[in-house]
């Protein structure tokens, strides 16, 4: 939990309200983007 910025570790739910965003209307003309759901690991 050190590695983290969030100082937890990650739940499923985590994963799992990444995904219902991707697979929302909201992201209609989203391309080409990543979405990190890594608690902030790649930013250290």
């Amino acid at each position: 939990m050190d590695a983290t910025q969030l100082n937890r570790t990650g739940k499923p739910s985590d994963i799992a309200f990444g995904c219902l965003y991707l697979a929302s209307d909201e992201t209609a003309w989203m391309t080409g983007s990543e979405l990190m759901i890594d608690g902030s690991m790649t930013a250290n």
